[in-house]
């Protein structure tokens, strides 16, 4: 019977830089894609700085941004990009 050579340290270094670089160009993907969707429904209206408006609520919990991510509404989308990426301890 063969026994497979162990992985070197070099090997390992490279495929969790793939899988690192991977996730990290999805994630970058996703916030691209909800960027311009929500350029596309939102760019052409102006701002209105004078009164501000914080967070809404549906997007200061994680159960919230992917129910928005899910149903395509743009700001959802950017955040579930971002909480994709987000590095863990």
């Amino acid at each position: 019977m063969l026994h497979p050579k162990p992985w070197t340290d070099q090997q390992m270094d490279n495929i969790i830089g793939a899988i690192l670089r991977t996730g990290v160009i999805a994630s970058a993907l996703v916030v691209l894609a909800g960027g311009v969707l929500y350029l596309h429904r939102y760019g052409l209206g102006l701002p209105d700085y004078r009164i501000f408006h914080g967070e809404p609520t549906d997007l200061r919990r994680i159960g919230g941004i992917i129910e928005d991510a899910v149903a395509l509404r743009a700001r959802g989308i950017i955040q579930f990009g971002i909480l994709c990426w987000w590095p863990r301890r």
